[in-house]
Parts: C-alpha cells; structure tokens; sequence
C-alpha cells in the first residue's frame, strides 16, 4: 500500500483568517472499507490555550489535548487507488500542524505517508 498526501508531508504554509485549506490523500492498493482522517489541532486555539494555562497552574507538562480526528470523505476511485479529501476553514489565528492517515478496515491503527506535519500559520 503507498500513502501519498497533497500537500506533501513537511509543507510549511502562510494563510489569512477566513481562507480555506483543503488535504487530499491519494491510497495505491487500498483495501475496500477503510477510512481517512486528518489529525490536526486546527480548530483546537481555544482548547490549547486553555491547556496551556491550566497546565502552568498545576505545573505539569500540557498534553497537546487540541488535537483531533477530522473524517476525510472518499472523493473518487483512481484504479486501484482511492482518494479522500476535506477542505477546512481557517477560522482561528495561531500556529496549527496536520497530517492525514489511513485506516485498514477493521483497524484502529493509522498508516502515515511519509515526512513531517503540515504546518499552517493562520
């Protein structure tokens, strides 16, 4: 199976509030049945700032608690391939990182392309 993610893994990004940003992740011999995410802790600003503060008054490391699962929809079949995509609105102003994963039927284990977080300064 080969993972292949637009934008590439590692992309560094400049955006405007109120832009829209879309992931598209494109899985060579999938099984039928299985499922794409985006992790992602955009949408998350006001929940890690929340953490941040809270976790400097009880002098504990944060536990990156803004981060969640964002379902990807399954836009086409390309052969054997099978391509999702979601595009989000950039609402809130911060610092965000994302990647999209697939899940094998079946599987509560993610399969990664490969390289580093997106990164979108908002």
């Amino acid at each position: 199976m080969t993972i292949l993610q637009s934008p590439a893994p590692g992309g560094r990004f400049l955006r405007q509030s109120g832009d829209t940003f879309s992931f598209e992740l494109r899985v060579d011999g999938a099984p039928a049945g299985g499922r794409a995410v985006l992790r992602t802790s955009l949408g998350g600003a006001k929940r890690k700032r929340r953490e941040t503060v809270e976790s400097f008054d009880a002098d504990r490391p944060a536990l990156a608690l803004d981060w969640n699962d964002i379902p990807m929809r399954l836009s086409r079949r390309d052969g054997a391939a099978e391509v999702y995509e979601v595009r989000l609105p950039l609402v809130d102003i911060g610092f965000f990182r994302a990647k999209a994963c697939y899940f094998e039927p079946g599987s509560t284990r993610p399969a990664w392309p490969d390289g580093g977080d997106v990164e979108i300064k908002v």
